[in-house]
């Protein structure tokens, strides 16, 4: 996920990206046994930092809070159903795959923060 260039002052947008998490099982050969679909649970990590509320981008010696959403609206923290986070779930035919968007923000308004590129590493797991 990029986000675009911000000024870091007070009263600044946020900004907002997205991004797909895409997943596919391919098929083993062997004849289908039932189920033909298999329930599945999508996790995020904290990212390089130690929490969830906010995660934190790095760089240039400074901090950069952001957060990873499973909604448009950006309400419902995306990770591993800890600390007040959701995770996403369903069901998918095998074979076969799905996808689901991740909604990111970047909070406006964060003053103190250098000028310079930010990023971070978040962990997907999908379990099934």
């Amino acid at each position: 996920m990029s986000f675009a260039a911000m000024a870091m002052f007070a009263g600044s947008p946020d900004r907002d990206s997205t991004a797909a998490v895409d997943f596919n099982c391919a098929d083993d050969g062997l004849p289908p046994t039932p189920p033909a679909e298999v329930s599945y649970t999508i996790t995020l990590s904290t990212g390089s930092g130690a929490s969830f509320l906010p995660r934190s981008m790095s760089g240039t010696g400074d901090a950069l809070e952001y957060n990873l959403y499973l909604d448009p609206n950006r309400s419902a923290v995306w990770g591993d159903g800890t600390n007040a986070t959701v995770t996403a779930s369903g069901n998918f035919p095998v074979p076969g795959g799905n996808s689901h968007l991740v909604y990111g923000r970047i909070p406006g308004g964060q003053t103190g923060v250098g000028r310079g590129l930010y990023a971070d590493s978040v962990t997907v797991t999908v379990e099934y």
